[in-house]
C-alpha cells in the first residue's frame, strides 16, 4: 500500500496559495537538497491543472536536474477543464472525483505519491482538520 504525500510551501502564517510570490528568497540550496533527497522516494505525482499547464510548459525542455526527475515520472492531473490524452510525457487525466481516485492510488502497491500542491482545492478540501494519515 502506497502513501500520498503533499509537499507544501506553506507560509508561517498559513498560506498556501501562490508560492512563487514569496517563497523563492527563502529557498536556499539546503532547501533544494532536501527536495531532491526526498523527491526520488516517488514513483508517481499529482497535479493540479494550472501546475500541469505551467509545468508542462516549461519542464520538457528545461536545463535544470529537476527535468530529470520530472519528466519521466508518472504524473496524474486533476482538472475539469482539460482533456485526454494529455501531451507531456507520462501524463494521465484524472477520471472522476478526486478524493476517491486518491484513496484507489493508496490501496495500489508502489513508492510514495507526492503531491506538490500550493493549490486551493487540495488547501480546502483536504488540508483542514485531516491528520497527515487521515486521507
Amino acid at each position: 500500500m502506497r502513501t500520498v504525500s503533499a509537499s507544501l510551501f506553506a507560509s508561517v502564517d498559513g498560506v498556501l496559495e501562490n508560492p512563487g510570490g514569496w517563497q523563492f528568497d527563502q529557498f536556499d540550496d539546503g532547501l533544494g537538497e532536501l527536495m531532491m533527497t526526498e523527491l526520488p522516494k516517488s514513483d508517481t505525482v499529482i497535479l493540479g491543472r494550472q501546475m500541469y499547464d505551467e509545468w508542462s510548459a516549461y519542464w520538457p525542455s528545461a536545463e535544470d536536474d529537476f527535468k530529470d526527475y520530472i519528466n519521466p515520472i508518472k504524473k496524474y492531473v486533476a482538472s475539469t477543464s482539460l482533456s485526454a490524452p494529455l501531451e507531456w510525457k507520462n501524463s494521465e487525466l484524472i477520471e472522476g472525483d478526486l478524493v476517491e481516485f486518491v484513496r484507489e492510488l493508496k490501496q495500489q502497491e508502489g513508492a510514495k505519491s507526492t503531491w506538490p500542491a500550493a493549490s486551493r482545492w487540495f488547501a480546502n478540501s483536504c488540508w483542514p482538520g485531516c491528520s497527515p494519515r487521515s486521507r
